[in-house]
């Protein structure tokens, strides 16, 4: 789905889903990396897709959508949520 829109993007799964802390009402949290540039357009391309599996699947879907760059620049090695998916996330 993600990729069919952009290709290349990386799908991160993490956090209570992955951890085995989830209970049965618990969303997934899913982290997307693109290569280009994240585009307003771009944004809401993505969230749409995952808002039409949500309804598909009658699954709570979570997504952060980043761009890699800012991902693996100075600030994005600092940053909480990018550290938290680095050391549990599953690339799916």
């Amino acid at each position: 789905m993600v990729l069919a829109i952009e290709p290349g993007a990386e799908v991160i799964l993490y956090g209570s889903r992955i951890k085995g802390s989830s209970r049965p009402d618990s969303d997934y949290d899913i982290f997307i990396l693109v290569n280009s540039f994240l585009s307003r357009k771009l944004e809401d391309r993505i969230s749409f897709a995952v808002y039409d599996l949500e309804y598909e699947t009658d699954v709570v879907l979570s997504e952060h959508i980043y761009e890699k760059k800012f991902f693996e620049s100075p600030l994005g090695k600092i940053m909480p949520l990018f550290n938290n998916v680095r050391s549990e996330g599953i690339q799916i």
